[in-house]
């Protein structure tokens, strides 16, 4: 079973972790899922579930390749250091599970455009 884990950092106000998860679900999750057959929101502080909660979760419920998305920008200390020391806990407990860590927005192909484009219509 192939699932989506879209790993945002978490606020300490409950409505901005609510934001994120219905973003998710509604504007991003719906349209993957010919492509995965499970999809959760977690975050890495102040939020619920938190990133290693929802990976154990997923494994319980019969995930075999779990994605992990770091829903930040650019490639600072959670996408380069957290995330990679949780993903490589759960592949020594786990050895036949398939576990990868997607790139940060700023390294997907046409990011700048998609941001330049937006700017420029804003900037008229």
């Amino acid at each position: 079973m192939k699932v989506l884990l879209f790993a945002a950092h978490g606020s300490r106000k409950e409505n901005s972790n609510l934001e994120i998860s219905v973003f998710f679900e509604k504007k991003v999750a719906d349209k993957l899922k010919d492509k995965i057959d499970r999809s959760v929101c977690c975050f890495l502080q102040f939020g619920t579930p938190g990133i290693e909660e929802a990976i154990t979760d997923q494994i319980e419920n019969g995930a075999t390749e779990i994605y992990i998305f770091p829903y930040f920008l650019f490639n600072g200390s959670h996408v380069t250091v957290d995330i990679p020391l949780i993903q490589e806990k759960f592949k020594e407990k786990y050895p036949g599970l398939e576990i990868e860590v997607l790139d940060a927005l700023a390294d997907a192909d046409g990011f700048d455009f998609f941001i330049s484009d937006y700017l420029g219509k804003k900037l008229n």
